[in-house]
């Protein structure tokens, strides 16, 4: 069992994908704006939760340093 812990406030952009496209949405948007998003920022959270069984899934992309503009 984890242990329920609280975790600093952290200032962060957040970008919801459109509902319909089942459990790909997520990743349809990661392959539309993934060079915006690696020069923009240094981590991209993905988050995708099955709608039928609840079960969602996360993954964490870090980037060594920001790109350049």
């Amino acid at each position: 069992m984890l242990e329920q812990t609280t975790l600093p406030r952290v200032e962060a952009y957040s970008h919801r994908v459109a509902p319909g496209s089942y459990c790909t949405s997520v990743w349809l948007d990661l392959a539309q704006h993934w060079q915006k998003w690696r020069r923009d920022h240094r981590r991209v959270v993905l988050r995708d939760i099955d709608p039928l069984s609840g079960r969602g899934h996360l993954a964490l992309l870090t980037a060594s340093a920001p790109v350049a503009a």
